[in-house]
């Protein structure tokens, strides 16, 4: 739970005007159809009905959406060449991976969120591992980007009591930088 309102309150912080842009048009689009489902209530109950569900589906899905779209267009980043160490005669796994800026705007604070996940593609996989989930980790790094620039990353997990091979196919590693 600490993790989704340090999320939150991160992207928050870094609100800026497209996103506030973004916001607005979807509230004012949401009231729109609240308006339009009260005017038509006494007219065509199911079309009033129908706009009340477009308006709940908008509240609940747009912000997400929302979200990931405008990281998209205005704060593009790309994270790459995943290396992956796994020392055998200490339990302990070493992760790193590049993240490059592709934004036209220096990227201050990133989020990243770590996921090792070892149930694969394969219905025996699956049932062998049928959490899948080894390691998930989110963390945050202070560390300006400036455009087109591309930072080394790396993670030491001490401890990591996992018998399984990890390889490069098992690591997700998702990053959003303000």
């Amino acid at each position: 739970m600490d993790d989704l309102k340090t999320s939150i309150l991160l992207y928050i912080h870094h609100f800026g005007i497209y996103d506030s842009i973004a916001y607005s048009w979807l509230l004012v689009t949401f009231f729109l159809l609240l308006f339009l489902a009260i005017l038509l209530i006494h007219k065509s109950p199911k079309i009033s009905f129908l706009f009340i569900i477009l308006a709940l589906i908008l509240l609940f899905a747009g912000p997400p959406t929302l979200k990931s779209m405008l990281a998209s267009a205005i704060r593009p980043i790309k994270v790459k060449d995943i290396r992956v160490q796994r020392l055998h005669f200490s339990q302990t796994l070493i992760l790193e991976w590049k993240v490059q800026n592709l934004a036209q705007i220096p990227l201050k604070d990133c989020k990243t969120k770590l996921i090792v996940d070892k149930s694969g593609d394969s219905i025996w996989s699956q049932l062998i591992h049928p959490s899948g989930v080894i390691l998930k980790k989110m963390f945050y790094t202070n560390h300006v980007m400036k455009p087109g620039e591309v930072i080394e990353n790396r993670r030491i997990f001490n401890d990591f009591n996992n018998n399984d091979d990890i390889n490069v196919s098992d690591i997700s590693i998702e990053t959003e930088c303000y």
